[in-house]
């Protein structure tokens, strides 16, 4: 059992947390352009810069969440972490929940971290068993990532990947494409707690934002260089 917990955490850790990472970093910056040009009367006119922005978010996220819902047996993907998880719920005991509490609480008491990780545990993965994940809970949240990302993996199979004969039977939506990268996200940030026993907020941004990516859009682009010369 430790062998396959440690397998699934560096799954998730290693390949599966920096890609959503990266999804809900360029959702943010996508949509912040977006609201640029909305505030700017100057910049409204349609044109292949903004085209391009908004086919390479598109085409980016599609694959992306393409690769997290593939689930063959060499493939390390959201789906199918999910899915052995629902295979072997064991692995995931409450016992070995609330020891991270009581290794990473050492400053209080520890009938107090025991006490904070099962309520902890209650309320996010019980559900109706007692003494392991509920595998129930994994699989309703399985079956809302694939009803949110079936028509973006058939674009994605069909029209991004290569172009299939056959056409898709829908085009997804931004709105569509954004859905189910906030609910990437939103399992992200619960089974980084249940392995990991860290909370990482609402806010899956990574930390390159900090370096203020917008202060790009502030500077003149073309430079005149001649002038420069002169």
């Amino acid at each position: 059992m430790d062998q396959t917990f440690e397998k699934w955490k560096r799954w998730l850790a290693d390949e599966i947390r920096w890609e959503i990472e990266e999804l809900v970093t360029n959702k943010h910056i996508f949509w912040e352009i977006q609201k640029m040009i909305d505030d700017n009367p100057n910049i409204q006119e349609p044109c292949s810069f903004n085209w391009f922005i908004g086919q390479t978010y598109s085409d980016y996220g599609v694959i992306a969440v393409r690769r997290q819902i593939k689930s063959d047996r060499q493939s390390i993907s959201f789906v199918r972490l999910l899915k052995e998880m629902i295979m072997d719920p064991g692995v995931l005991s409450r016992e070995r929940f609330v020891n991270m509490y009581r290794i990473g609480m050492k400053n209080i008491e520890k009938s107090k971290a025991e006490y904070i990780g099962n309520k902890t545990f209650d309320c996010h993965f019980s559900g109706g068993c007692t003494d392991h994940i509920d595998p129930i809970i994994v699989q309703q949240d399985l079956d809302e990532l694939k009803k949110r990302s079936c028509k973006l993996e058939e674009f994605a199979d069909k029209r991004v990947a290569h172009h299939d004969k056959k056409a898709p039977k829908t085009i997804p939506t931004f709105n569509e494409l954004d859905a189910c990268i906030d609910w990437l996200k939103e399992l992200t940030i619960k089974y980084t707690l249940l392995f990991e026993g860290k909370d990482l907020g609402k806010n899956l941004v990574i930390e390159f934002l900090e370096d203020y990516w917008e202060e790009i859009f502030s500077q003149p682009w073309i430079v005149d260089t001649t002038r420069q010369n002169l």
